[in-house]
């Protein structure tokens, strides 16, 4: 069962670094509400309280307005109740490129590597749950099989050759 379960960790565990190595190549992602921005909106960039001119409400220099067709949007009351307010952020599937939200064209291979970094650890985790429940159906199937003798306390225990009846089983004769 030990041999198993480093026969498991020997088969995925190379699979986990991999993908693990592979997601610290990928160019980061910024502006968005996937897992992997690290920073979740673009509000030091652009705002969501515009003025009747265009300008931003209480913005900070070298702020402008969310543009949507940009990439940019303020929508959501998931995202208002949850910032406690509208911030502009890049749609799905854009990143901040330093200009404004473009194709973030690692989009693809981050949502497959996503999967790999959260199903792999599950995988590795059931396939030795698997083994140990494996290992015990084997030590009941092997208990079953043995011939038992029933003790003066009315337990059962595995039964022994008699040594007196030439190797063959007390139980037989």
């Amino acid at each position: 069962n030990i041999d198993g379960k480093a026969d498991v960790s020997a088969t995925i565990d190379p699979q986990v670094e991999s993908a693990e190595r592979d997601w610290a190549r990928l160019p980061q992602c910024e502006g968005c509400e996937e897992e992997w921005c690290e920073v979740k909106d673009i509000r030091s960039r652009r705002c969501c309280a515009v003025n009747n001119d265009g300008t931003c409400e209480n913005a900070p220099n070298g702020r402008s307005a969310c543009d949507s067709s940009k990439g940019q949007t303020c929508s959501g009351t998931v995202r208002f109740m949850k910032n406690q307010g509208r911030k502009c952020k890049c749609v799905e599937g854009t990143c901040w490129d330093g200009q404004g939200c473009s194709q973030d064209a690692s989009l693809e291979r981050r949502k497959e590597l996503l999967k790999k970094r959260v199903e792999l650890p599950i995988l590795k985790d059931l396939r030795k749950h698997f083994l140990d429940w494996r290992a015990e159906e084997e030590i009941k199937e092997w208990d079953e099989r043995v011939v038992k003798t029933k003790t003066s306390s009315g337990t059962f225990v595995d039964a022994k050759p008699d040594p007196q009846i030439d190797g063959t089983w007390v139980c037989s004769q």
